[in-house]
């Protein structure tokens, strides 16, 4: 994403750009799947598009990106970019607590927010 931030002024570097990750992605790079997220979350580089956000963190979510699952988990609880969805939300959360046991995912079904105590 530094390239993309560095480019910010020039519309040919930002598209170019997202177009590197694009190829990375179809190259088998997941991690270009949850940087295109992020940009389409942030805002940069691509303008914020909560919908093109939420379907590359699906995507890394599911080829094994657990941040990416705990990101889109809590879009979907807090209904923050795209529509509240508890039962998303539930779901992404015990995706990543599956895999890693993640602090943040556990916290939020087991105590903090409208998914609390639906595990």
């Amino acid at each position: 994403m530094y390239r993309c931030r560095e480019a910010a002024s020039e519309d040919d570097d930002r598209d170019e750009a997202v177009k590197w990750f694009m190829i990375a992605f179809e190259m088998g790079d997941n991690d270009s799947a949850f940087d295109l997220a992020r940009m389409y979350h942030e805002g940069v580089c691509v303008p914020f598009n909560g919908n093109e956000a939420a379907k590359w963190y699906k995507i890394a979510a599911e080829n094994g990106d657990n941040e990416a699952a705990e990101i889109l988990g809590k879009m979907y609880e807090e209904g923050v970019d795209i529509p509240q969805n508890i039962d998303e939300a539930i779901r992404w959360y015990k995706v990543a607590i599956n895999r890693s046991r993640s602090g943040e995912a556990l916290l939020r079904l087991r105590g903090n927010g409208p998914s609390a105590g639906k595990i």
